[in-house]
């Protein structure tokens, strides 16, 4: 299920966040499903939110892709409602549970639903000449923690705050591709499933890949995302599904993120861990 935009395209983008679930048995199938419909009709009232989906993987992998243009409100709705509902049954529920918050790049092919999501960079010089005010960093002075955590608007905030910036860094280098298709015919859909299989299996042992999943919201959309701890299996992956595209005659969007901060673990892995293995290997 997609929920709709809140602003016209092209719009601001502050962050993605994908969760990625595996259920301890089938038996939570139902009750992930049911929790999952309230998560989205929660969504579908949450402002801030630009795009969303549920994907269902198999019956005990569960993934979801969530667009905003607000980090605050994307914190309020994760203390809230259904969401904070489903997890109370965190350890219940789940073998793993994966949570990534994503930086936008300028890294897009197509729009979801006519919504461009691109990072639009072009108003960061004149912000960052403010961030340089004299007055403003005399004022803060006295401050050092706040000074420290001036961004490119001149204002401080928790997303520039020294802290945030050191957890950043552990991810850097780090990249997802989500990809987005949209199929007229049943067929096609089982055509588009069959290919992302066989280039998850092609592309998953690489040592560099986090994980790749896939699946359907419903029957006419399919969503893939790759997490990478290098940029060359990001590409690889971004080319094949460009190739899958071309083949099916697809409505599509695809969009590569920057990891930002990482939760939980995918089946016992962290891509941070990948993401320092990648830099050892280059001293």
């Amino acid at each position: 299920m997609v929920g709709p935009a809140r602003t016209t395209s092209p719009t601001k983008v502050k962050l993605a966040v994908t969760t990625r679930a595996r259920l301890k048995s089938i038996r939570f199938f139902p009750s992930m499903m049911q929790a999952s419909l309230r998560i989205q009709r929660q969504l579908e009232d949450t402002e801030g939110c630009v795009r969303f989906a549920s994907i269902v993987t198999a019956p005990r992998e569960f993934w979801t892709i969530s667009i905003w243009s607000s980090r605050h409100q994307m914190q309020e709705f994760m203390r809230s409602g259904a969401h904070q509902a489903l997890m109370w049954n965190f350890s219940h529920w789940f073998e793993s549970f994966w949570l990534m918050r994503w930086a936008p790049t300028n890294q897009e092919a197509g729009d979801w639903s006519g919504v461009s999501l691109a990072d639009d960079s072009s108003q960061i010089g004149a912000s960052a000449e403010r961030a340089s005010d004299p007055l403003c960093r005399t004022a803060l002075g006295g401050i050092p923690d706040l000074l420290g955590a001036i961004g490119p608007g001149g204002m401080p905030s928790l997303d520039h705050a020294p802290l945030t910036r050191r957890a950043r860094t552990r991810l850097t280098g780090g990249t997802g591709v989500m990809v987005r298709m949209e199929v007229d015919r049943m067929t096609d859909l089982i055509r588009v499933l069959r290919s992302l299989r066989r280039l998850q299996d092609d592309i998953v042992d690489n040592e560099d890949v986090l994980g790749i999943t896939f699946g359907v919201a419903n029957s006419r959309e399919v969503y893939a995302l790759g997490v990478f701890g290098k940029e060359d299996p990001s590409a690889a992956f971004s080319r094949s599904a460009r190739r899958l595209v071309e083949n099916y005659g697809t409505v599509t969007w695809m969009m590569q993120w920057d990891a930002e901060h990482e939760f939980g673990h995918w089946d016992g892995l962290r891509l941070r861990r990948l993401v320092l293995r990648a830099g050892a290997g280059k001293r």
